[in-house]
């Protein structure tokens, strides 16, 4: 429940419990579910999440509760997942379903809707969701290394060094870039989405280790001391290819000197230079050559 979409229904609909999750799941999922519809009548206090159209299940379960006939209840769960339930609703139906005490604006609510999402699929979601959740709260380093190994690509390793301020910072940046542009591209989402994990994560207490020579995974994000150890990949310049080459050199042994290090193969000049400028190589010799002075 990541996306800044949903974060918004999290935080206008105050879901209390996991039934509430999955009427927020099924707006999220939706066609004209949430905005100008379900979004409209919480904000107003018309009703809560509880009582919004949700998932096609509560149509049918709500109807028949308030007394509908199961055949009517049955049409209009049916034309309203479809989007078609305007044409459904005639005079005389109207008349017929608020006789039962169904409100206006539950009626008006299914008119909008274009497309409403199944209730065994938002379980499936939230249940996913809710053992996430699990690890992020009890498990958070493990939670984070499996996190960022997965979808931590692009991370920037300065900002991930920086400390909390430095991320949070980044995040402003990003989000003024966004919104000055007008336009936010599946590059500026994913970026906005791991500032925002890198964020959380640093904010909590936790912090990252920089890559060592000896210590880094080629791609995997490495808990350590209780803390996370960059990866090879996490250096600018350096992809799967070159990592497995710094990794499978560190693994033969140590090294004398960067020269020494360009003498396994993959190991190039331009990776040496990466590591170079954001300290990897620590005290680690250029030159194996001795000098006389």
């Amino acid at each position: 429940m990541g996306t800044q979409f949903v974060e918004q229904i999290l935080i206008e609909s105050n879901p209390k419990n996991f039934s509430d999750l999955l009427q927020v799941s099924g707006l999220s999922h939706g066609t004209d579910v949430w905005r100008n519809n379900a979004q409209q009548l919480i904000r107003n206090g018309i009703c809560g999440i509880r009582e919004v159209v949700g998932t096609r299940d509560s149509i049918m379960v709500y109807l028949i509760r308030m007394g509908v006939e199961p055949k009517i209840a049955f049409d209009i769960t049916e034309f309203t997942r479809r989007g078609r339930a305007e044409a459904l609703f005639t005079e005389e139906l109207r008349r017929k379903v608020k006789a039962c005490g169904v409100k206006d604006w539950y009626i008006d609510s299914c008119k909008k809707i274009k497309y409403l999402f199944p209730k065994a699929h938002a379980a499936a979601y939230v249940m996913s969701a809710i053992r996430i959740c699990w690890y992020k709260l009890y498990r958070p380093l493990e939670y984070y290394a499996a996190y960022l190994t997965v979808r931590g690509g692009d991370i920037d390793m300065q900002t991930a060094l920086g400390g909390a301020n430095s991320a949070k910072n980044a995040l402003k940046e990003l989000r003024r870039k966004m919104s000055e542009d007008g336009k936010r591209t599946v590059k500026d989402e994913d970026n906005y989405t791991l500032l925002q994990i890198i964020a959380e994560m640093l904010c909590r207490g936790y912090e990252f280790l920089p890559v060592d020579l000896y210590k880094s995974d080629k791609t995997n994000f490495l808990i350590e001391n209780g803390k996370i150890r960059l990866p090879f990949t996490s250096i600018k310049g350096i992809g799967e290819n070159a990592a497995k080459a710094l990794k499978e050199a560190a693994s033969a042994g140590g090294y004398l000197s960067a020269d020494e290090m360009m003498s396994h193969p993959g190991v190039t000049p331009s990776i040496i230079d990466a590591l170079d400028a954001c300290g990897a190589l620590g005290s680690l010799p250029k030159t194996s050559q001795i000098s006389l002075f």
